[in-house]
């Protein structure tokens, strides 16, 4: 929001001061006068020490339009800023006062017709955001007299000194106008009341001061809802003082009513040069001083122009011609004193105090808002942090946890290196031990090879007598090797009866199975034995307790033995039987009393190299 505040004064404002030279006419001898525009001085060619230097100087040759960008647009943009501006037209009479200020021919537009211009265009450009109203007044001041001259029948009218030191003219009419048309018209009016009369010196000479006033009101409204509105009114007057001319009567020859018009303008300008000096010496001394505004009317209706809130512009108008150069001094002397003037420039601004507490209100109503606003998050980023904190606490607690159970895994970890590596031992160890035993498992393996040897030449050989199971020798029949390598029977005696099985189970020392079969061999035959199965019935096995003491009696028949190594059939694998350490033999006993304790001694001494 913007500051509100009735005054924004601007520090070291003081009166601008700008000369125009006028160009010269065909009969006037123009010797002396030099108007310097480069370096703002205006120079006397007779008097060299008389150059005065100012804000602006404006030569002969500075067409209407320079001359209002060089005095007037600053000021016009001071008014619709909301600070009151004045331009003072003073100089001799014919010196084109009236010609820089009133002028409203096409392509020789005045000061006043082109600043209303510029205040029009910047209306209708901020329209939009603003609403704006322009009104216009117009009086002289014609023997001390001030009279409306946009009314119809004018009178006399008086001079108002309010406390806020604004001096006012009681009955002045005041004229909305919404165009430049529109003030153009008035003008004209106001031209046709003014008093002119042709003099020696001017064929239109102003017999008055006239002050055109346009009052300018911008009003801004920002609506909070759809009943209230805040008003912001910013109020500015834009003045246009044009001076009537001084004159010298010797030189006018004024008899009469032009005589005591003469009076009056020089003694209001007389006056004024009093105020603007006393307001010099004010200023350069910095100290009270008495200022005679009374002595005029004129003066009284300056106030605000020179003392007061308004920024002031003063055009001095000077003749170029050498007849005319002690008023040219005089007028450039005002100037040069008007200088010192200082003024205070103010923003007057009215402020609506109800819309302004609606204003405050709801700005304080927005603060507590953003106050409860920023409390509430200041609370839930507490409440966050503690949350934070809470699991900060909670994630501290789990990485201790995992690191002891790292540590723990990592022991682990060690222990099982340990036995892995105690594991490689072991097994190293037991590869060696292995390939050791296989050596011993190798050489026994050709130890019973060469003793399974040595047993079948014994066996074979002719001297080879079995035993005999009563304490006699028997013998074994006439045999034959075949080309496998087993025994067959040969026998000639007659057939004997049916077969007559029985079968044992012999211990080994390698715990493996093998059965005795005992079947007649028939008479006078040859037949090779296969290995009978383990799968005899239970009535032809012998139990383990009595296979190795009972003595069974066999038929007076001859009966051939033979050990079975636990294989299936005929086609059992001769290196199969081999691993057991058995041999497979058919033996051809007598018919005579058997002990298989005999037998199964003869078949375990098998695995002891005996036979």
């Amino acid at each position: 929001t913007e500051p509100r505040a009735t005054a924004e004064r601007s520090r070291g404002s003081r009166v601008t001061v700008a000369v125009r030279v006028r160009p010269p006419h065909d009969d006037e001898v123009c010797t002396n006068l030099v108007a310097n525009s480069l370096e703002r001085r205006v120079e006397f060619r007779r008097n060299p020490s008389r150059s005065l230097g100012f804000d602006s100087v404006l030569g002969p040759g500075a067409s209407q339009a320079v001359t209002y960008r060089a005095i007037a647009a600053p000021l016009v943009e001071h008014v619709l800023n909301g600070v009151s501006g004045c331009l003072i037209a003073y100089g001799q009479t014919g010196a084109g006062k009236t010609f820089s200020l009133m002028e409203l021919t096409a392509g020789r537009l005045g000061v006043i017709p082109r600043a209303l211009h510029d205040v029009f265009d910047r209306i209708d450009t901020d329209c939009s955001s603003h609403s704006y109203t322009v009104q216009l007044s117009y009086l002289q001041v014609y023997m001390n007299q001030v009279y409306d001259l946009l009314c119809d029948r004018p009178t006399p009218l008086n001079i108002r000194e309010p406390s806020k030191e604004s001096h006012t003219v009681e009955g002045l009419s005041k004229h909305k106008v919404d165009s430049v048309a529109d003030v153009v018209a008035l003008l004209q009016i106001g031209s046709r009341a003014k008093v002119v009369t042709q003099t020696k010196l001017n064929t239109r000479s102003s017999r008055s001061h006239c002050i055109l006033t346009f009052y300018i009101e911008r009003v801004e409204h920002q609506e909070f809802d759809e009943e209230e509105t805040v008003k912001r009114i910013l109020r500015s007057k834009l003045v246009f003082v044009d001076l009537a001319g001084s004159e010298r009567t010797g030189k006018t020859k004024a008899r009469g009513t032009q005589l005591d018009e003469a009076k009056y303008i020089n003694s209001s300008l007389n006056a004024l040069g009093n105020v603007v000096a006393a307001l010099a010496a004010k200023s350069s001394n910095n100290g009270q001083r008495f200022i005679p505004w009374r002595d005029s009317k004129l003066t009284r209706l300056l106030h605000d122009a020179l003392a007061g809130q308004t920024k002031t512009m003063l055009l001095i108008n000077a003749r170029p011609d050498d007849q005319s150069i002690q008023e040219t001094h005089a007028s450039l002397g005002f100037g040069q004193r008007a200088m010192s003037v200082l003024t205070s420039p103010t923003v007057d601004e009215e402020v609506d105090y109800k819309a302004l507490a609606i204003d405050l209100q709801v700005q304080l109503d927005c603060l507590v808002e953003l106050r409860a606003q920023e409390l509430k998050e200041r609370q839930d980023l507490a409440l966050h942090n503690t949350e934070l904190q809470h699991k900060v606490k909670a994630l501290t607690a789990r990485n201790a946890d995992l690191s002891s159970d790292l540590e723990q895994y990592q022991e682990l970890c060690m222990e099982a290196a340990k036995h892995s590596a105690e594991v490689a031992a072991d097994n190293t160890s037991y590869a060696e031990r292995q390939s050791e035993l296989m050596d011993q498992v190798a050489g026994l393996a050709h130890e019973r090879e060469t003793l399974l040897n040595a047993l079948k030449d014994t066996m074979l050989s002719p001297s080879f007598k079995s035993p005999d199971p009563r304490g006699s020798p028997g013998a074994i029949n006439s045999t034959e090797l075949d080309p496998s390598g087993q025994l067959f029977q040969s026998t000639d005696r007659a057939a004997s009866p049916a077969p007559l099985q029985h079968s044992l189970t012999v211990s080994q020392p390698h715990s493996l199975g093998a059965s005795l079969t005992v079947s007649p061999s028939p008479q006078g035959s040859r037949q090779r034995y296969s290995p009978v199965p383990d799968t005899a019935s239970p009535s032809q096995q012998i139990s383990p307790a009595s296979r190795l003491h009972q003595s069974h009696v066999m038929d007076e028949s001859q009966f051939s033995w033979r050990v079975s190594t636990g294989g299936t059939g005929a086609d059992q694998d001769p290196e199969a039987s081999a691993q057991t350490g058995l041999q497979l033999t058919t033996l051809d006993l007598p018919t005579q009393q058997v002990s298989p304790n005999w037998l199964s001694h003869r078949i375990c001494d098998n695995q002891r190299n005996e036979c």
